[in-house]
């Protein structure tokens, strides 16, 4: 009795290989598709986040360990709570900025003291948050005043805004600018209350 085996013909070895090389195309590029969009997500998660603590923490008086505490108490209420957005810094030296979540002793828009930082999110390299009126190289400060949470923002050129909602972009970077970008995401703050939706 005799038995044969036979192999695979070079044909179908290399038909195989070339569906494998196609469907390994295509998942790369589903992969990178799903990572840039992550980035995005994450950042404007990380925005919405941070707004939502800085008004809540100013709503309820949330109370902070700090050497700044008037009397020399190590416990008080600040005067505010807010959100700053870097577009550069030492905090995150190989990314383009980052989002602070900080308090303030006093309800006047300053420099952001490092010692105030309750949390920081570097933004991605390759994502950009975009303000109306906004330059590069600047910093904007969206701030809840205790208790009430009354809600005031600044820009670059220290002015708060008056209108009645401001649109922040958060998107893929593309030359400085979103508007050429395919994958964004925005949030709208209503100015009265600081909202974001």
């Amino acid at each position: 009795m005799s038995t044969s085996s036979r192999g695979f013909t070079l044909i179908e070895v290399l038909l195989v290989v070339t569906i494998m090389a196609i469907l390994s195309v295509g998942a790369f590029s589903g992969m990178v598709s799903l990572q840039r969009s992550a980035r995005v997500n994450e950042t404007h998660s990380r925005l919405v986040t941070f707004l939502d603590l800085a008004r809540n923490y100013a709503l309820n008086g949330k109370q902070v360990s700090s050497s700044s505490c008037p009397s020399g108490s190590t416990e008080c209420v600040p005067s505010v709570f807010g959100v700053g957005v870097l577009s550069s810094g030492e905090k995150c030296p190989a990314q383009s900025g980052g989002i602070l979540l900080y308090y303030a002793m006093s309800d006047q828009f300053s420099v952001i003291n490092e010692n105030h930082i309750l949390d920081l999110y570097c933004i991605p390299a390759k994502v950009n948050v975009e303000f109306p009126e906004a330059s590069l190289g600047s910093v904007q400060k969206f701030q809840y005043s205790t208790p009430f949470g009354l809600f005031r923002a600044q820009y670059i050129d220290e002015k708060n805004t008056t209108a009645s909602a401001l649109t922040i972009t958060i998107c893929e970077k593309n030359n400085f600018t979103c508007a050429a970008s395919s994958l964004s995401k925005s949030l709208t703050l209503y100015t009265n209350v600081g909202v974001p939706e």
